[in-house]
């Protein structure tokens, strides 16, 4: 049976106050740095765990990377870059089609810069200036007709007017054609291989000569033109 002693008696009992010892200040502090090293040595046993695990990134990376003057080495392949420094007056559609088309491995870049026409309008007025002195000059003296001037004048006039009419839009294109072979020796027949193919179309290439790195990475998927 319930009696108003037993509730007392319970209250007492809760107020007695705990026995356990209270951890000082110091203490305290010390076993807070105890944690945080415990914490730390956590995080280096993680990071050493994670260092040795292989990642997709390890897995297609190359070996080791050798940079040459007109080459480099991507482990145990050689790659070089060419780009094209000069397009005749007249191209025809599908003029990239027998490189695309070739038994080899490559990346190739375009980069294409929109010029505005005020630009290009007032260098074209300059070189106009320039061709029809030179022809009047020839003139003067009894020279016979250059047809290659002539015509230069012609094509920088229609420009002129294309350009001026909003007709024509002028950009600067970048091509790089980055090539891979097993050996030196093969990697030299590919690149003569390129140059006499680009070279058919009157397009004109050159190898990269201490930019190989350049080349290499103003091929690769990221948008960088180094060259």
């Amino acid at each position: 049976m319930f009696e108003p002693k037993d509730l007392n008696q319970k209250s007492a009992a809760s107020a007695v106050p705990d026995n356990q010892p209270k951890l000082t200040g110091e203490q305290i502090k010390e076993l807070k740095v105890k944690e945080l090293e415990q914490s730390k040595k956590s995080i280096e046993e993680e990071r050493i765990y994670r260092r040795g695990v292989v990642s997709v990134r390890d897995l297609i990376a190359p070996v080791a990377l050798e940079v040459f003057n007109s080459y480099i080495k991507l482990g145990g392949l050689f790659a070089r870059t060419i780009f094209v420094i000069e397009y005749p007056r007249y191209i025809n559609v599908g003029w990239f089609a027998p490189i695309v088309n070739m038994d080899i491995t490559a990346d190739i870049g375009l980069y294409f810069y929109p010029i505005p026409s005020s630009v290009i309008l007032k260098q074209l007025k300059k070189k106009v200036g320039n061709t029809q002195a030179q022809l009047m000059s020839d003139a003067e003296k009894g020279a016979p007709r250059d047809p290659l001037r002539e015509t230069a004048l012609r094509d920088m006039e229609k420009l002129r007017d294309d350009l001026t009419q909003g007709v024509e839009h002028f950009f600067q294109v970048s091509v790089y054609i980055t090539f891979y072979a097993k050996r030196l020796e093969e990697l030299d027949r590919i690149s003569e291989r390129l140059e006499n193919i680009l070279g058919s179309t009157l397009v004109f290439s050159r190898r990269v000569f201490y930019q190989a790195e350049q080349g290499f990475n103003s091929t690769l998927p990221l948008l960088f033109d180094e060259l």
